[in-house]
């Protein structure tokens, strides 16, 4: 059979591309939204290993791909509990060239996954590229043992990982271990502005946002630097490339949750207002984009829906522009990495997403034949 007028365009742009690394098909489209669902539907979710999907949503809410994790074998194998709400949280790395995804090195289905130690079923953090290449980045058959892994963040060679009862550890490295067990339960890991940053629902003083100076790989103190309430509870959150504001998502779904807003005035942390996320809602997963006059917010909610809120004051109303479906969950949140230099070394912006686009016509057409 001929091949179709788009295969063999394909096939042109291939040739041209021979000098570069391939772009697969799931290529990631620059400024996209990327949402880590829990789940396959199949099924309830519970505290067994649960299969793992990264679903590309543009900023207008369209679903442009799903990415499966491997969750039955091979060297990236990464499932989470399913029904733990406290895990699942992604980051992207300090270049931004990666996401960091966090779980378990075991086969869906497992029973109990959080409470099994860590030598039979290892913590693990998968990189995952803009291409959409999955690794294994690190693993470890020690830390975390008998406890959740809920976040990590990469920088360079070194990942750090946050979990429900050993703090802060860096999971890479020839000492790989524990930096920082002031506070033990650890919501999000990231990296902001250069530093290590983490979040903490632990307490009713030390809740909040606490930041390492830099990105330690040893024993070091961080600086609490925005307190929440004693009663808040702080998820994911997102500080402007000038330190200037920053939004935290507060998962309480009564009074006080949804979307904060911080703003930093002469190295003073106060709270502007909260946004809503919707009536009886809390915020989970948060991404924003600060480039505009206004920032825009985005966030997973507890009622597993992708929102979006244009910040343009203490009444601005989300917009849900995706809700999940039967047994799975939205948990984290991110917006989509960016190539790497080598990535895009022969071929424009423009010209990945015209590859990419034209890449997932040709499988739909055949689909079709």
């Amino acid at each position: 059979m001929n091949p179709s007028p788009s295969r063999r365009l394909l096939f042109g742009l291939g040739l041209c591309l021979a000098v570069a690394r391939p772009v697969v098909a799931d290529a990631f489209q620059n400024g996209n939204l990327v949402v880590l669902q829990v789940g396959d539907g199949s099924a309830p979710l519970s505290s067994a290993a649960t299969a793992v999907s990264l679903l590309e949503y543009s900023t207008t809410g369209v679903l442009q791909q799903t990415l499966n994790l491997p969750s039955q074998s091979g060297t990236a194998r990464l499932t989470q509990a399913g029904s733990s709400t406290s895990e699942g949280y992604i980051s992207l790395s300090a270049d931004g060239t990666s996401l960091a995804v966090v779980g378990y090195d075991a086969v869906a289905g497992t029973v109990g996954i959080a409470s099994t130690t860590a030598s039979l079923r290892n913590r693990v953090i998968d990189s995952v590229s803009f291409t959409g290449d999955i690794v294994r980045f690190a693993g470890s058959g020690s830390l975390l043992s008998g406890q959740n892994i809920r976040s990590g963040v990469i920088a360079g060679s070194d990942a750090w990982a946050v979990g429900s009862s050993a703090g802060a550890i860096v999971m890479t490295g020839s000492t790989p271990g524990s930096i920082y067990n002031g506070i033990t339960s650890l919501r999000v890991a990231n990296v902001s502005n250069g530093n290590l940053t983490f979040s903490t629902q632990s307490g009713t003083t030390t809740r909040g946002i606490y930041q390492f100076s830099g990105l330690p790989t040893a024993s070091a103190m961080p600086s609490q630097v925005i307190t929440t309430d004693s009663t808040s509870a702080p998820v994911d959150f997102s500080f402007s490339p000038d330190a200037s504001v920053a939004y935290i998502a507060d998962e309480r779904a009564s009074a006080g949750g949804g979307v904060q807003k911080w703003v930093n005035l002469g190295g003073t942390w106060s709270l502007s207002y909260t946004l809503s996320a919707g009536s009886g809602r809390g915020a989970r997963g948060l991404a924003v984009d600060f480039s505009g006059l206004n920032p825009t917010v985005f966030a997973t909610t507890t009622q597993n829906e992708l929102i979006k809120i244009v910040d343009t004051g203490s009444s601005a109303a989300p917009t849900i522009l995706a809700t999940a479906g039967a047994n799975v969950a939205y948990r984290g949140l991110e917006f989509v990495p960016i190539p790497e230099p080598g990535e895009t070394a022969a071929m424009t912006g423009a010209g990945l997403l015209a590859l990419a686009a034209l890449h997932r016509r040709w499988k739909r057409a055949d689909r079709r034949d």
